[in-house]
């Protein structure tokens, strides 16, 4: 019933409206009407007045339609659906920190810790172990020395772990702390006062020449080692 009461009054604006043209153009036109002439303004004003009154009927009538009633019954649904979302408690997990087992036995210090037996090679003898190294797995190494240290470059593109070098029939050796590392396609400058002998004494390039050295590293966990000399 409102739906065609609100359209009745929607035709009624519209034909206010073109009165309200009509009257703007040919005021005389509602001589009838009035029973006298009105003149353009007195007429305009009048079905401008009863265009507005259509007007606010119109939006009276569209306000409490059926239509609207259910759009705002179904926002009211929509919200009141909405699960609003519960923050879950933070909990901080505590992790569980195992008891150090306790041993009366003495662990030895390792040395060398990635270096495993190479299959061809028998660790025994030492110079033997050092011979079957060199021969079976060499380093790919390019070394060059000067007055000041050595220019050990690694040509393989691995990185080379725990490297030692010795010379002088092994009086001369890196210093066990100060093992170095040579990373992949790299090199690595080892000066030769960094090498020391069993009494600690650093080795003294003005005074003597180093010979014939060995270097040993290890490569993907496995011992290998060089000989290099001619360093005068």
């Amino acid at each position: 019933m409102i739906i065609f009461l609100a359209f009745i009054v929607f035709l009624l604006m519209i034909g206010s409206l073109i009165s309200l043209i009509v009257g703007l153009i040919v005021p005389s036109a509602f001589t009838g009407i009035f029973k006298r002439n009105l003149g353009r303004k007195k007429t305009g004003l009048v079905f401008i007045g009863i265009t507005l009154a259509f007007f606010v009927v119109l939006s009276i009538l569209a306000v409490n339609s059926p239509t609207a009633s259910t759009q705002q019954k179904n926002n009211v649904t929509t919200v009141s659906n909405q699960q609003v979302p519960i923050k879950k408690p933070i909990t901080q997990s505590i992790p569980k920190v195992s008891p150090k087992p306790t041993s009366t036995l003495s662990t030895p210090t390792p040395t060398r810790s990635d270096w495993v037996a190479n299959p061809q090679c028998s660790i025994g003898d030492t110079g033997v172990f050092d011979t079957c190294l060199r021969d079976k797995y060499p380093l790919q190494a390019t070394v060059k020395a000067d007055s000041f240290a050595m220019n050990i470059t690694n040509t393989q593109n691995v990185e080379w772990t725990e490297c030692n070098i010795t010379f002088d029939d092994n009086s001369y050796a890196t210093n066990p702390d100060n093992f170095f590392t040579i990373e992949a396609d790299s090199t690595t400058r080892v000066p030769w006062g960094s090498l020391i002998d069993g009494n600690g004494n650093r080795f003294d390039d003005t005074k003597a020449q180093p010979g014939v050295i060995d270097i040993s590293c290890t490569v993907n966990h496995e011992q290998r080692e060089s000989q290099y000399g001619g360093f005068q």
